[in-house]
């Protein structure tokens, strides 16, 4: 009974929302159309802003892993990493953190490939 009507409110709940801000512009005699369409632009331009960042960042955690660098990296912190029941995978991952989240977005999917979303590794990946 509590599954059939979690699964009908998630289901439903996202049309019923964009409705009511529909129906809300609307009293408020607002363009909603005008509006969603500045706000796709929006982010649109963002996305264009964002991606020569995402591309510099892969490609030198790239030139890390062509070099070796990350790979000694990962040998000298791999201890450490083994204390905390983690892997030396995650080196990419907090390196790009701390440079940019969507940068690491993408190292993180690729450690979820690699070990599963519910492992260990990905939990951790994905709380980083």
């Amino acid at each position: 009974m509590f599954s059939t009507i979690m699964d009908w409110i998630s289901v439903g709940l996202i049309p019923i929302l964009i409705a009511l801000f529909i129906l809300y512009g609307l009293y408020k005699k607002v363009d909603v159309y005008g509006c969603f369409i500045n706000g796709a632009v929006e982010g649109f331009n963002t996305v264009v802003r964002i991606i020569p960042y995402l591309v510099a960042i892969f490609v030198a955690i790239g030139a890390l892993r062509g070099s070796g660098t990350l790979e000694i990296m990962q040998k000298l912190v791999g201890p450490v990493f083994d204390r905390f029941n983690l892997t030396a995978d995650m080196v990419p991952h907090i390196i790009t953190r701390s440079l940019s989240g969507s940068g690491s977005t993408g190292v993180m999917a690729e450690l979820v490939n690699n070990y599963g979303p519910d492992s260990f590794i990905g939990r951790v990946a994905s709380v980083f």
